[in-house]
């Protein structure tokens, strides 16, 4: 499963449609008049991702998207990959995706 950030915005569905080509999709989104405040969203979706176990996160590569998934990554000591364009899983499970 990948879970995808959705923020007001045509960007936003943009990741969600690329998000569906690389598996089901659960989609979580951000209040369009809540604050913005990049380390309270990241820590809503590090517990999300506990909860859940996603594959991958995915978020559109706007400012907010950006900076929200820097500190995603950062919190759960993961790499992360920004402005992707397109992506595919290895032929093997396990291997990883390129």
């Amino acid at each position: 499963m990948i879970l995808c950030l959705v923020e007001p915005g045509e960007l936003s569905q943009e990741a969600l449609t690329f998000a569906r080509r690389l598996g089901p999709v659960r989609a979580f989104t951000v209040d369009a008049g809540a604050a913005y405040a990049p380390g309270a969203w990241a820590a809503g979706i590090v517990q999300l991702v506990a909860r859940h176990a996603p594959v991958a996160v995915v978020a559109a590569a706007s400012d907010r998207g950006s900076e929200v998934m820097a500190h995603v990554a950062a919190r759960l000591d993961l790499p992360l990959a920004a402005n992707v364009v397109s992506a595919q899983w290895g032929a093997q499970p396990g291997e990883p995706m390129t």
